[in-house]
């Protein structure tokens, strides 16, 4: 075994440790978070507990009315014993949690360390994989065939992040689109006095914000054609869905109606390539979690392979 071997294999016994450690503090956590909620009901508890005692052992009218039917000292004793449970429970509870917390600033200070290990251990990794590749050839083939794959599937990988991230954005701007047009409709069927201005402005803010995602949309549609052989939807919207009405006058039902069916036709197209979109979105987020998995369990086949040979 040579000495990079030794050092990467007590690295990685020290990591399983650490992460060991991590769990038992997920654990001491729970346990203290249990311990604190006793704790505090017992501490709300004791002091009527003690009220009681003080009232039975007082000469007074209940101390008078026991007196007479009798059993005043069993009910006393009986009141006495449970306040000295509850008090005796405090206190263990007091010391439990003393000392978990306690135990738990230990773990805490342990666990801070499992970074710096697994840091150590890629460092050494890469060390190992180099000297296996120089003394077998069979080997430095498997690695680089690994490497290669490796290195496809983390650039699919960032492909996908990138055009979830532009397909997320092109979902925005299509809401804020629809929320426009929406608005459009709501002041042309407003029969109050300056509504038809307020549905023009409206409109030109749905060009505004298509004009806005243009970009945005043209690069979706790049970046889903570097992952998918067929991309599963085209973007494309026409802009003259948003600019044939965009000089309307409102004067007249006949205006207002063209107007209304315009917008209408357009919202209806935003709305089903928005839908469309998230779908895709969403069978994006899908091949994300698919080629992590993957490159998971490449990256694992490559460790078992170093530290067994």
């Amino acid at each position: 075994m040579t000495p990079i071997q030794q050092q990467l294999l007590e690295a990685y016994r020290e990591i399983e440790i650490t992460k060991a450690s991590i769990q038992h503090t997920h654990e001491v956590e729970d346990r203290l978070e249990e311990e604190v909620k006793a704790l505090n009901e017992m501490e709300r508890r004791l002091p009527k507990e003690q009220r009681d005692v003080d009232i039975l052992e007082r000469e007074g009218l209940t101390g008078l009315v026991l007196n007479i039917v009798g059993g005043r000292e069993e009910k006393i004793e009986k009141q006495r014993e449970e306040y000295d449970l509850l008090a005796s429970r405090h206190i263990e509870l007091f010391k439990s949690v003393k000392l978990l917390r306690f135990e738990l600033e230990i773990l805490k200070k342990k666990n801070t360390t499992l970074e710096q290990l697994e840091m150590k251990a890629a460092t050494l990794l890469k060390k190992r994989e180099t000297e296996l590749r120089i003394a077998d050839p069979k080997l430095n083939e498997t690695f680089k065939d690994l490497n290669q794959h490796l290195t496809d599937l983390a650039n699919q990988r960032n492909r996908i992040r990138k055009a979830t991230d532009t397909g997320e954005k092109v979902v925005t701007s299509f809401v804020e689109i629809e929320e426009s047009l929406e608005k459009a409709l709501d002041n042309i069927n407003n029969s109050e006095s300056g509504s038809g201005a307020l549905a023009h402005e409206a409109a030109k803010g749905a060009q505004y914000n298509f004009r806005k995602s243009k970009t945005t949309l043209i690069r979706f549609q790049k970046e889903m054609e570097d992952i998918f052989e067929i991309p599963p939807v085209d973007t494309n919207i026409k802009f003259e869905d948003f600019s044939e009405y965009s000089g309307v006058v409102f004067q007249g039902f006949g205006l207002n109606l063209f107007f209304i069916q315009k917008v209408n036709s357009t919202l209806g197209r935003v709305r089903e390539k928005r839908k469309d979109i998230e779908i895709v979105v969403n069978i994006l987020d899908q091949h994300l979690e698919k080629t992590s998995d993957q490159i998971e369990e490449l990256e694992s086949r490559k460790r078992e392979l170093i530290l067994n040979t």
